[in-house]
């Protein structure tokens, strides 16, 4: 029986990180409030960080207003203990620039199964054989 509460906490918090990546498809953040801890620490890729929900809405907010996420797709999750890993793919319009990147995010979840914690890593999509196959 303890096996399968973990499985279904696990699907749960994974079911929680896609309504976030699909936030973001559709521009809309109503559940934000619901998914994230009031105290929220979050670190994009390439350095911003946001410290509580405010800063998170206003973020949302202002990005969403200038750009157009396109894809966010979830290549693999995994978990152990209080922590969720995530795979994916992103590719956004911000500014009129195209922007394509694969990353992995951290993500580390309150007792009340919130997001607490998440912390982004990203790395170029495009990938080269600078030495061949």
């Amino acid at each position: 029986i303890h096996r399968e509460v973990i499985v279904l906490q696990e699907k749960q918090r994974e079911e929680k990180i896609k309504r976030w990546f699909d936030m973001w498809l559709t521009g809309e953040r109503q559940e934000l409030s619901r998914l994230f801890d009031k105290n929220v620490y979050y670190s994009e890729s390439w350095g911003p960080e946001y410290h509580g929900i405010a800063q998170l809405e206003h973020w949302f907010d202002d990005w969403t207003q200038q750009g157009k996420v396109e894809q966010w797709k979830i290549q693999a999750f995994y978990h152990q203990n209080q922590n969720t890993v995530v795979e994916w793919n992103f590719r956004c319009t911000f500014a009129g620039k195209v922007q394509q990147f694969d990353g992995v995010t951290i993500v580390d979840w309150s007792s009340d199964e919130k997001i607490f914690s998440l912390r982004e890593f990203g790395s170029v999509s495009a990938h080269t054989l600078p030495y061949g196959v």
